[in-house]
C-alpha cells in the first residue's frame, strides 16, 4: 500500500452513531481482531485480549447500564470489548513487583518512566488497528468508552466473567452506518507541527478555543443532519 491509498483509508474512518439491521459476519469481525495482534507494544508485552459480542441480549444489557447517559451506537449488533491485561505491565521497564506465591504484586512505580502510560498507549495502538480493519471492510464503528468507567466496567466484568487483572480498555461498536457522516474539521496541518522548538506564534490561545467550543467548530459533524440520516 502506498501512502495514498493509506492516507484515503484514514479518512475514510469515521465514527457513526447509528447502524443499519445488516448483521456483521463472525468472519469480519475476526479479521478487525486479527489486525489488532498485530499492533505495537511495550516491549511487545502484547497485553490485549478481545471479547467479540454477537448476542443482541447482551449487547441490549451492557447499553441499559449507561442509564440513558450514551445512545451512541446502541442499534449495533456486534460489540468488540478490548481488554487489557495488568499482569503484562511486568514486561514493562520501571514496573516494579513481588511474585509470590503464585501472585504478582505490584510495588510503587519508578519516578523516571511511566509504564502505566505505555501500557495504555499499546491497548490504543491495538484499538487503532481494528478501526483501520474495520474501515477497510466497508464496516463502520463508534467508540463506547463509558464501558471503561468504573461502575460500568464492574458490571460488564461480572455480566462477562472477566477475571480481576483485566480491565476493560475501551469498546468498539461495529455495523454497517445508517447514514453518511458529515465532513468534520480537521485543524491544518501548519496550526499544528512545529519545527525544533515549540512555536507560541501557531498555538490556539485559551480564548480561542472557549470560542470554537462554543461554535461547535470541532463537534458540528456530530448533530443529525436531515438531509444524510436515515434513521
Amino acid at each position: 500500500m502506498d501512502y495514498k491509498a493509506y492516507i484515503e483509508l484514514v479518512k475514510k474512518r469515521r465514527s457513526v452513531r447509528s447502524f443499519t439491521d445488516k448483521l456483521v459476519s463472525i468472519n469480519d469481525l475476526n479479521k478487525i481482531v486479527d489486525a489488532a495482534r498485530y499492533a505495537p507494544s511495550g516491549m511487545n508485552s502484547q497485553p490485549w485480549e478481545f471479547i467479540i459480542i454477537k448476542n443482541q441480549q447482551t449487547i441490549n444489557h451492557i447499553f441499559s447500564l449507561f442509564n440513558n447517559r450514551i445512545k451512541d451506537g446502541h442499534n449495533s449488533n456486534s460489540l468488540i470489548i478490548v481488554l487489557g491485561d495488568k499482569r503484562k505491565k511486568t514486561m514493562l521497564p520501571g514496573i516494579k513487583f513481588d511474585f509470590k506465591n503464585g501472585s504478582i504484586k505490584f510495588k510503587k512505580p519508578s519516578k523516571f518512566i511511566d509504564s502505566n502510560a505505555l501500557f495504555t498507549s499499546s491497548l490504543s495502538s491495538a484499538f487503532t488497528h481494528m478501526l483501520l480493519a474495520a474501515t477497510s471492510l466497508g464496516l463502520s464503528t463508534q467508540y463506547i468508552s463509558m464501558t471503561s468507567s468504573y461502575e460500568v466496567q464492574k458490571k460488564i466484568k461480572d455480566l462477562l466473567q472477566i477475571p480481576e487483572y483485566m480491565i476493560i480498555y475501551d469498546t468498539l461498536a461495529i455495523g454497517y452506518a445508517a447514514y453518511v457522516p458529515q465532513e468534520k474539521y480537521i485543524k491544518p496541518l501548519e496550526k499544528m507541527v512545529h519545527i525544533d522548538t515549540y512555536n507560541m506564534n501557531i498555538c490556539d490561545s485559551d480564548e480561542q478555543i472557549i470560542l470554537d467550543k462554543k461554535n461547535h467548530l470541532y463537534t458540528s459533524f456530530m448533530f443529525k443532519d436531515k438531509n444524510t440520516m436515515k434513521d
